[in-house]
């Protein structure tokens, strides 16, 4: 269904603040991990994380890059080239039904010049998902039906990077399979990269490649999946002789 390059993505020397809150990022390579993860507790910095790599804040010190570009001197080039899926529903218009939403994405996608097919990506992504509620406003879907739409909107112009914020949030065991499926077969198949923040130890361990742990305000261990499961035990072990309580939410 996809076809597109190997990503990498580089973090160097990062501090991000928000409100009384500040990250320190001092470096993260991803040279060929195919999915990252992002762990700590609430308040660690996850989210705003993540949403500096999109291009969404800005940093105050350092460089995020992304396939060799530097992410702030290149916004509009990331953001096509990056899908997210977040953990709440700000990002949706809930006015608008399902294929109203769809139809302006791909109103925008096509004046942007993303040549895919993005109609079919839709039908296709919905369909795995068991979505079809296209008719009713996003407001008063589900919060299950609304991560299936973000999911499809994450993933329908085809990006070169996914990044997600709890993927397990709001959905049932069935459409967490699919949507785990979906982002194996984008990382797999694809090559593409999944940057995935999540405070759940045990579904890192099965789905990432590699790991990076936050706490206090900085990163505290980071490494390959595997091989940090295995010096501690398990990525639960390793993550609570690790990461202390932050100190700020």
């Amino acid at each position: 269904m996809f076809k597109m390059k190997p990503n990498k993505l580089v973090l160097k020397n990062l501090l991000i603040t928000r409100d009384d809150f500040t990250l320190r990022v001092p470096e993260v390579k991803l040279p060929e991990s195919k999915s990252l993860g992002i762990i700590g507790p609430n308040g660690s910095g996850k989210s705003s994380l993540l949403q500096a790599i999109a291009g969404m804040i800005p940093v105050q010190f350092g460089k995020i890059i992304v396939n060799g570009r530097e992410v702030e001197k290149n916004l509009y080039r990331t953001r096509s080239e990056i899908g997210y899926i977040p953990d709440d529903e700000a990002w949706l218009i809930n006015e608008l039904s399902a294929d109203e939403y769809f139809s302006l994405l791909i109103s925008i996608y096509k004046k942007a010049g993303i040549q895919v097919e993005l109609e079919q990506n839709v039908h296709n992504f919905t369909k795995r998902l068991s979505f079809s509620q296209f008719s009713q406003p996003l407001g008063l879907l589900s919060h299950g039906n609304k991560k299936k739409v973000q999911i499809t909107a994450a993933l329908m112009h085809q990006p070169q990077m996914v990044i997600v914020d709890e993927l397990r949030n709001g959905l049932d065991p069935i459409a967490i399979k699919i949507a785990e499926q979906l982002l194996h077969e984008f990382s797999n198949v694809t090559g593409g990269c999944v940057i995935a923040a999540t405070h759940d130890v045990w579904w890192a361990e099965r789905f990432t490649d590699s790991v990076v742990f936050l706490g206090s305000g900085k990163v505290v261990l980071q490494g390959q999946t595997a091989s940090i499961a295995k010096r501690f035990g398990s990525l639960e072990e390793a993550f609570f002789s690790t990461v202390e309580e932050p100190d700020a939410c």
